[in-house]
């Protein structure tokens, strides 16, 4: 960029060249600092989703220990009913 002396006039020119040096840095540091925050958004994310997973992973893990449990208890139940019914079969045909 040219200099331009204290006494000399402003000229188109060479307030061209300072807004083109203007431009082109403002551009830069514009692409930095949006380089930087999309890393830093892609980092967020990646923490959420590992954090969420490891939820997702206990939260699984609980439901299969209720499930097991639910269908122990299913079958006593089934059984319990089966007893039951075999006690009050033998009412039902006195009646």
């Amino acid at each position: 960029m040219a200099e331009q002396r204290d006494d000399a006039p402003v000229t188109v020119g060479f307030l061209t060249q300072i807004f083109a040096s203007f431009e082109s840095r403002f551009d830069a540091r514009f692409t930095s600092l949006r380089e930087e925050m999309i890393e830093r958004i892609e980092d967020s994310e990646t923490k959420l989703l590992k954090e969420f997973r490891k939820w997702a992973v206990r939260i699984e893990a609980a439901g299969r220990v209720t499930d097991a449990r639910s269908f122990g208890l299913d079958q006593r139940v089934a059984v319990l009913e089966e007893r039951v019914n075999e006690l009050e079969e033998p009412s039902r045909g006195k009646s």
